[in-house]
């Protein structure tokens, strides 16, 4: 007689494991495969097969942190509550992709239910035949990245200032520059036309004395 647990075990090993949508696919859409825009605030951006800069987009334009470390955070969670509540076509698809809250009762599944809780950025439920790419530990980067981000836009906004500032006073420079060559050249010219009538009155007035 056959084992039943053997044969039962085998039998669940050979299911597929299903992932979770990440997060941030709550928030935003995907319009092609390299296009992609926010369902809050309509913004359009490039997307090369991970949500890193999504989920830059969401910390700094909204103040939500999709990541999973954000979806611990009572603060972050209550800014996506309000941001849900703001924007009422996001609840159309809260059911497809819930926020987790650390009060959430967790309970033992079975293999043939295996879900994966993971909300890593890499996790994209619009992917069509896109390559697969492992981004490890991607919670950890883009959280520090975002830091890094955050502590260097002041220091950004000033360097593009200080560009825009050079930009502006070099335009000025050439084109004030541009305005002194042509006085310049026009007071050569009135200046040799004064030389010119000072010779012939010169030239008049020895005429007038030998006669």
């Amino acid at each position: 007689m056959p084992d039943m647990s053997s044969s039962d075990n085998e039998s669940n090993k050979e299911l597929p494991i299903r992932k979770r949508k990440s997060l941030v696919w709550k928030y935003f859409e995907k319009l092609s495969r390299a296009r992609v825009r926010c369902r809050v605030c309509r913004h359009e951006q490039n997307y090369q097969g991970n949500t890193g800069n999504i989920l830059r987009h969401l910390k700094a334009k909204h103040q939500i942190d999709a990541t999973q470390r954000g979806q611990r955070d009572p603060e972050n969670l209550q800014r996506m509550k309000e941001l849900n509540n703001s924007a009422s076509h996001l609840n159309d698809i809260s059911a497809t992709v819930p926020i987790k809250t650390e009060n959430q009762p967790t309970r033992r599944v079975s293999r043939t239910h295996l879900t994966s809780y993971c909300d890593e950025p890499d996790i994209d439920p619009y992917e069509d035949n896109e390559p697969l790419v492992n981004f490890i530990n991607t919670d950890f980067i883009n959280t520090e990245r975002d830091e890094c981000c955050n502590g260097s836009q002041p220091s950004t906004k000033r360097k593009s200032s200080l560009e825009d500032a050079r930009i502006i006073a070099e335009t000025e420079y050439f084109r004030e520059k541009a305005a002194y060559f042509r006085i310049q050249k026009h007071l050569s010219a009135l200046q040799a036309k004064k030389v010119k009538f000072e010779l012939e009155q010169l030239y008049l007035n020895c005429n007038k004395s030998n006669s």
